[in-house]
Parts: C-alpha cells; sequence; structure tokens
C-alpha cells in the first residue's frame, strides 16, 4: 500500500500581469496542451486542468488575463507531466478572469514554447467569505494512515493547514498546506501502528509579503490507528517444474517488507525469502519440491530501533506443486536394421534425464525400459530387423541414490519400423571334417534385391536360391564371412558371421 504525504503548496501570490518566456531555436518544442477546463473555487482561486499532449515537456506556463484581454503570463509549474493547477489570484470577486497553458522544454532563460491552449474564461465566486473550515473528520483507514475530510466553508483563502500530534503531546506539529478547493478528502500517511493521534485544520490567506491571517480550527478530531496489519489474501500458484508465484493484499501502510513462510509434510514453516515493502506479488520463485504439497504463509514486518517488529500471519496458502515438464514432439528414424534414433522437445531445467519405454507394436506385452541422461536425442538399440516399434518416452529425476524421485507425463506413442536386415546368431557353430548347414535368414525375403556372401572357408560354399551356406570346412581357426544385402528402399545391411572351426579331439 502505497504511502501519499501531504505536500506544502507556495503561499507568495502573483498577480496579473507580466511577459512571456523567451523562446530557443535549438530546442525541440513540446506538443500544445489541449481540454483545458477552469472551475472557480473562491473569489481568489481557480482549478484548472488540461491534457497533456507531450512527452518531452519540462513544465507548464500559465497565462491569465482579466476580462477579455489576451492572457499574458502569470505563473511557471516546474513540473512535468502535470495536468491539473489550482492557481491562487489576489481577491476578484465577480470578476472573469481568462486562462491558457502552454508546454515548454529546455531550463533558463530561453526554452521552446508549445502553441496554447483555446483561452477558457471563468468568473470568480462573488461573496469573500474567510470562515474556519467545518464537519472535520478524520477515518482511519489502516495502521499508519488515515484519511481527512472537510468541508470548504471560505471562498477567499490561500489554502489550508493541517496540524497534528500525538494525544499524549502539548505541541502540534504541521502536517502540510493544502491548495484550496470545494470539498476534500485527503489521504494523509507515515503515521505509527496502534498509536492515538490529534488533528486540526484552517484555513489561511496572504498576498505578496503581507503576514498570514488564519481563520480559527476546526473542531479538534482524535483517533486512534489500527494495529500492525498482516497481508491478506495469500495466494500460491504452482507454475512450471515445482515453481509457484503468489499474490496478496497489502493492508499496512508502515510494512519495511514481507516474509513468506512455507511448509512441506509435517515439519515446521520456515523462512523461504523477504520481498520489499508494497509488493502485492511475487513472480515465479524456483527451487520447491516437485510434485509435493506445500502451504505458504506471509506476515509484514517493520524496522522499529535496530530490530524487525512482525504482524500476525496471513491465511495459509495449502497448494500442490507440479512435476517435470512433459517433452514434447517426439520423433524417431530407423538408423539401421537394429536401432532408432530418437529426438524431442521440451527440455526440462530440473530433469536428470529420460525414461524410454519401447515395445512390437499392435502388442499387449510389457515395455522395455531403458535411460538416457540429459539430453535430447538417444538410440534405442539391439532391436529386430523390419519390426515396427511403439515408443514413448518421459523425463525423470533421481535422487544420490540412483532412485527415480519425480517425472513428467509421457509423451505421445510414436511407431517407427526398423530397416530389413539379417536375422539370427552370427556365431554359428562349426567343427572341422563335418557337415555345415547355415541358413541366411532375411526379415522380409521380399523386399531383398542382392544379396552377397564373402569370405567363405574352403569347403563351404553360398546357394543364393536357398539362401544356405553349407560343405566340410577343410580349413580350421577363426574365419569372418561378411553378408552384405541390398534392399528394395535402396538401403544396404551388412553382417559379418563369425566361424570358430574346432577339430576334434
Amino acid at each position: 500500500m502505497t504511502t501519499r504525504r501531504f505536500l506544502p503548496i507556495a503561499t507568495s501570490v502573483v498577480l496579473l500581469g507580466g511577459t512571456s518566456l523567451a523562446s530557443a531555436a535549438k530546442i525541440k518544442a513540446p506538443t500544445e496542451p489541449s481540454n483545458l477546463t477552469v472551475k472557480p473555487l473562491g473569489v481568489n482561486s481557480f482549478e484548472l486542468k488540461w491534457k497533456d499532449n507531450s512527452k518531452n515537456e519540462t513544465g507548464w506556463e500559465i497565462y491569465a488575463a482579466l476580462g477579455g484581454s489576451t492572457p499574458v503570463r502569470y505563473q511557471i509549474l516546474n513540473t512535468p507531466n502535470a495536468n491539473s493547477l489550482v492557481v491562487v489570484t489576489n481577491e476578484l470577486p465577480g470578476k472573469r478572469i481568462s486562462f491558457q497553458v502552454a508546454a515548454y522544454s529546455g531550463l533558463g532563460t530561453a526554452p521552446k514554447l508549445s502553441k496554447r491552449t483555446s483561452v477558457v474564461s471563468a468568473v470568480a465566486l462573488s461573496q469573500s467569505v474567510f470562515s474556519a473550515p467545518s464537519n472535520f473528520r478524520v477515518v482511519v483507514v489502516d495502521d499508519g494512515q488515515v484519511r481527512l475530510l472537510w468541508k470548504d466553508s471560505a471562498t477567499r483563502e490561500t489554502g489550508y493547514q493541517v496540524e497534528y500530534k500525538l494525544t499524549s503531546a502539548k505541541a502540534w506539529g504541521l502536517l502540510g498546506n493544502i491548495s484550496p478547493g470545494t470539498s476534500f478528502s485527503l489521504p494523509a500517511g507515515g503515521l505509527l501502528p496502534l498509536t492515538g493521534y490529534s488533528f486540526r485544520v484552517r484555513a489561511f490567506n496572504t498576498y505578496g509579503g503581507s503576514p498570514m491571517k488564519f481563520t480559527a480550527y476546526a473542531k479538534v478530531v482524535k483517533v486512534k490507528t489500527k494495529p500492525f496489519q498482516a497481508p491478506t489474501n495469500l495466494v500460491a500458484t504452482p507454475e512450471g517444474e515445482g515453481a509457484f508465484s503468489f499474490k496478496w493484499k497489502d493492508a499496512s501502510s508502515v510494512e519495511t517488507g514481507f516474509e513468506l513462510q512455507r511448509k512441506v509434510g509435517t515439519a515446521d514453516f520456515a523462512v523461504f525469502g523477504t520481498i520489499p515493502a508494497n509488493a502485492t506479488k511475487a513472480d515465479t520463485q524456483l527451487g520447491f519440491a516437485l510434485d509435493t504439497d506445500h502451504q505458504f504463509r506471509m506476515r509484514s514486518y517493520r524496522l522499529v530501533a535496530g530490530a524487525n517488529v512482525y504482524s500476525d500471519f496471513s491465511n495459509v496458502s495449502a497448494v500442490k506443486s507440479s512435476t517435470l515438464v512433459n517433452p514434447a514432439t517426439l520423433a524417431g528414424t530407423a538408423t539401421g536394421d537394429t536401432a532408432v534414433t530418437l529426438t524431442w522437445t521440451g527440455a526440462s531445467l530440473r530433469a536428470t534425464g529420460y525414461s524410454i519405454d519401447y515395445r512390437e507394436a499392435d502388442t499387449t506385452g510389457p515395455f522395455t525400459t531403458i535411460t538416457a541422461g540429459k539430453v535430447l536425442t538417444t538410440t534405442i538399440p539391439s532391436l529386430t530387423p523390419g519390426k515396427l516399434y511403439e515408443i514413448r518416452l518421459k523425463a525423470i529425476t533421481r535422487d544420490f541414490l540412483g532412485r527415480v524421485t519425480a517425472s513428467s507425463g509421457y509423451t505421445p506413442s510414436i511407431t517407427v519400423r526398423t530397416k530389413d536386415g539379417f536375422l539370427g546368431g552370427t556365431y554359428p557353430p562349426i567343427i572341422f571334417g563335418s557337415s555345415f548347414l547355415y541358413q541366411v535368414e532375411i526379415s522380409r525375403a521380399s523386399a531383398l534385391t542382392n544379396l552377397t556372401v564373402t569370405g567363405l572357408p574352403a569347403g563351404l560354399v553360398y546357394d543364393a536360391t536357398a539362401r544356405t551356406i553349407t560343405g566340410i570346412s577343410s580349413e580350421d581357426g577363426v574365419k569372418t564371412v561378411a553378408l552384405r544385402a541390398t534392399f528394395s528402399d535402396a538401403s544396404v545391411i551388412t553382417r559379418n558371421l563369425t566361424l570358430r572351426i574346432v577339430r576334434p579331439p
């Protein structure tokens, strides 16, 4: 909650008349303001409002004139981005005053002026009254802020003086000077919680260097501020991968900051961190346990005599954290007759790896599971040539013992067929001097366009029609036989047979 304090106004009055500021060609002129309105507040004050159309103004030049005369420079407002001003004049009851406003850029004696607004006139109130404000009230807003309300009973005041003190104190202090107006409902902050204060207000009037004149005070009002207020309506919202964001209502105007606490399971609440004063939200905060029930609460704190003083706690917000983000766009490519290479997106910031499930498609048997590290691509080896596989994966985290502690949801399953290739073993038994038979098996014979066998030891031959290797080896030792198959999709698969030819004892 932002604390607002009164700002003093100038008490000197500039009489109508004067000359315009000089302009300088080197400075870019701001865009002229528009929609000027003028409201009479008394015999000596007017409220001007306008639309600020410029982004480079340094301040504003106010023009004024009696009757139908062309307005001339009256006063300067050195406040960029302003859109209103209470102008105080000498007493001009029943007189018509004309106003214009222009923006200016630059400082010193040669700023650059915009065009002026259209001339707007208003008639000062006719009755000159200088009475004390009436119906003075003070409404407690929170632990450090009140709202002051009173009825304007004067028409020739220069402003209002608001004073306050601790109810137990004797001396009054100035809270601020307020511009003239027709009604007042003003915040005043910077007070202490659970403390009694007294307030009073009176009108004042001054012209030029003459002594300030005052009305009587309105009736003194005593109030007590609220106790140090806790934040309310705390809501913790789960974000991605165990993170949370937080929103709450700031019910105090005197806090130094907020303390956020959390609780998991049966543990006690512990401080998670602090947040600066006047905040009402904390964006995504990382590092919470995944897929876990959490409880959060918050309290305000303020620094008093070098130590923190705390409010009560807010409500408890109980919520479960999210788990790992799901990997996405899983794709697979057969990279041989026994391997499929996978790629995916949606890298997790907290995953320690991925779990990959696969099985032959259109079956209801169990999946085979392998794992991969913190990567976005991996290869499934040792598959059967020419088979269609169903594949899915999920992100996981493991603890230091290797146990899975959290996992994401699975990706949608995909199907990938391995390339056609050789089936059967590659270490067939063979004995020197004995008959040998080896059937060269292919995953799909209909897709085979060519098959060659090279490196056969003496005594063995390959029958291309039957795709068999037969004969009696007349050599012993370890022999490597190369198989090379070409398929209709132009893929070429090679395989080596290892023949360990041993002599019988």
